[in-house]
């Protein structure tokens, strides 16, 4: 008669040798892969090699600059800018230039009846007595 411990003992060998075995087909099949691919890199000529790895690379290089092309013009295509807001009072803190600032584009947004989320406001360039300067939205 087994005791429990002994049962337990052979159980966790049983499934030790059957997970063992499921790994080592799938090794298997990966090595068999990895074999057929290395005979095939063989076949190849050393320019064929050689060209195949450059256009990789220059794959590898492109594909981070497209990406960010991507996200910059997925930026640009929700960006606002609106002139003639007039400047703010000389004076003003910060804040308040801020918070006028905001008051004044939902005006704008409100006489356009357009409903959006505004996550940032600022004005655009230094300041010019002459003229206001721009404001992005």
């Amino acid at each position: 008669m087994r005791t429990p411990k002994a049962a337990r003992a052979n159980k966790e060998k049983e499934s030790s040798a059957e997970s063992s075995c499921v790994c080592k087909q799938e090794n298997h099949e990966h090595t068999a892969a990895n074999d057929e691919n290395d005979k095939e890199l063989s076949k190849m000529s050393i320019k064929e090699k050689n060209t195949i790895e450059n256009a990789l690379e220059l794959l590898y290089q492109k594909i981070p600059k497209e990406i960010s092309r991507e996200v910059e013009a997925e930026k640009r295509a929700r960006t606002v800018v609106i002139s003639g807001i007039k400047e703010p009072a000389e004076g003003l803190r910060p804040t308040e230039r801020s918070r006028d600032l905001k008051s004044k584009v939902h005006e704008i947004l409100d006489a356009l009846d357009i409903d959006c989320n505004i996550s940032d406001v600022f004005r655009i360039g230094k300041s010019n007595g002459n003229r206001p300067r721009l404001v992005k939205l």
